[in-house]
């Protein structure tokens, strides 16, 4: 998971691209940018950054967040809720 505020958009960015440039299979990651690109006005961005997320989970792509989460934290289904986020970009 990556720990920095949105609040702090340069910090944010720098953390979620450094865990990408280490785990380009992090949906976690992808989630944090396009929150953060939501929420500065670049929706193309965002919605692609949601997309590769929900490509990830869907996937089954994203081993360290399987292999970790509690199978009762996963079973709440965060595709669903990501594809919520993503469509909500207007």
């Amino acid at each position: 998971m990556v720990f920095a505020s949105l609040d702090d958009e340069p910090t944010t960015e720098r953390a979620a691209t450094d865990l990408l440039a280490l785990y380009p299979q992090s949906h976690e990651a992808h989630l944090v940018l396009g929150r953060l690109y939501r929420d500065t006005g670049r929706r193309r961005a965002a919605r692609q950054h949601f997309d590769t997320a929900i490509r990830l989970l869907s996937s089954k792509r994203d081993r360290l967040y399987l292999d970790n989460v509690r199978p009762s934290i996963r079973e709440l289904d965060p595709i669903t809720a990501l594809r919520a986020e993503r469509d909500a970009i207007r």
